[in-house]
Order: C-alpha cells, then sequence, then structure tokens
C-alpha cells in the first residue's frame, strides 16, 4: 500500500512538473500577484474544491476552495480536485473559518475570483494570454504536493487531480 501510494504521488508530481514547464515555456504567460483579504464576497461563483486526504481515505475536509467569477476560465492544479458547480460562499462557512483567502486578479486589474487554502500553502497563478486568458493555480503544501491536471472549459476534472472550470468571456 505504501509503495502504491509513492508511486501515485510520484506520477502526480511529475504531471505537476510538466504543467509548470508547459507554462514556463509559453512566451504570453504572466505570473499574476494575489492579495490576502479578510472575507470573499457572498455572490454566485463557478466553485472547484481540492478534498484533503489523510491517511489514504478523503476525509470530507477542503484543502483549496476556488471561486471563479462566472466566465473565468481557470486550471487548478491540486490533488483531490472535484467540480461543484454555481455555489456562493455561504456554502462552505464552516470550511471558510478555517483558511486564508486570496483575491485573484488578471492582468489588466480585473478580479476574476477567489482562493481559499490553508497558512501552510503555497500559491502561484500564470495567466495565459495567449490561450484566451485561462489562469493556471499552483497550489503546493497540501495534500503531498502540488499535482497536474487540465480540463476544458465548462467541466471540471475528478479525483485525479487538475480541475477546470470556465464558461465564455
Amino acid at each position: 500500500m505504501q509503495l502504491k501510494m509513492i508511486g501515485h504521488y510520484l506520477k502526480r508530481s511529475l504531471m505537476g512538473l510538466a504543467l509548470f514547464s508547459l507554462v514556463s515555456s509559453t512566451e504570453a504567460a504572466d505570473i499574476l500577484k494575489i492579495k490576502i483579504i479578510k472575507e470573499i464576497p457572498d455572490k454566485q461563483y463557478m466553485v472547484i474544491i481540492s478534498e484533503n486526504m489523510e491517511r489514504g481515505i478523503l476525509d470530507g475536509k477542503f484543502d483549496v476552495i476556488l471561486f471563479s467569477e462566472l466566465g473565468t476560465h481557470f486550471v487548478l492544479n491540486t490533488p483531490y480536485t472535484t467540480f461543484v458547480g454555481i455555489k456562493t460562499t455561504v456554502d462552505f462557512k464552516e470550511d471558510l473559518k478555517k483558511l486564508i483567502h486570496y483575491e485573484i486578479r488578471d492582468s489588466g486589474g480585473a478580479v476574476r475570483g477567489y482562493i481559499s487554502t490553508p497558512n501552510s500553502a503555497s500559491v502561484t497563478i500564470w495567466e495565459e494570454i495567449a490561450k484566451g486568458g485561462i489562469l493556471l493555480v499552483n497550489v503546493e503544501g497540501i495534500g503531498g504536493g502540488s499535482f497536474g491536471g487540465s480540463g476544458t472549459g465548462g467541466s471540471a476534472g475528478s479525483t485525479g487531480g487538475g480541475g477546470c472550470c470556465g464558461g465564455s468571456n
């Protein structure tokens, strides 16, 4: 079991490295600055979560909650990612109390969403200008490190890692 988990994490880490290589080799990608905020405005968002997996079992707790403005395209690079649909912050009230919140603005200064993570996490966000402004979100320091994944607009990943949501701009 232990060897299988190590192989799983190694595979996912390599996928994360591949995603990083893709982004870093793209000329038209900007690393965005994020700002810590006290709370996330309560309205409707497209929501992606990354579940916590302690001792090899999904425990129903969230490591990451990404609140995407409707019409924004995100790829979330974390383990055990699930697209949960259109929700408000009220739906995650208890989970949000334990997390740090960041505001995500694109290179033009427009708010594109919010991400909530544990204090121990490190968040990096790239804007893929050449691909219509898709935002690539990498989170490290949760659930075994950073994991790779991809998706396409409108639907999202599953428990493998890498979820995406979006809509038309």
